[in-house]
């Protein structure tokens, strides 16, 4: 998987992550597309610093598509090796 301009990014609800420089310095995020050229996000900053952190993204950041520059799907989950 590789960095993909955001103006190919799926506009639908589907979770992916975003480049976002709205943040200080710049970041790594999941979001999804809001609407229009907005985008809801979600700093893994967060989850990092506190692994029992809970975000709903209700109350998550907005962006707009100046500020989100890149996209990429989430990974695959693991598979299981039972």
């Amino acid at each position: 998987m590789e960095w993909q301009p955001i103006e190919t990014a799926p506009r639908n609800y589907w979770p992916i992550l975003l480049f976002n420089r709205t943040e200080s310095p710049a970041e790594i995020c999941i979001g999804h597309h809001y609407g229009d050229d907005l985008w809801r996000y979600i700093s893994l900053q967060n989850l990092e610093h506190n692994p029992a952190f809970y975000y709903d993204f209700d109350d998550a950041g907005m962006a707009t598509i100046e500020e989100v520059t890149h996209w990429m799907p989430l990974p695959a989950p693991p598979k299981d090796k039972t």
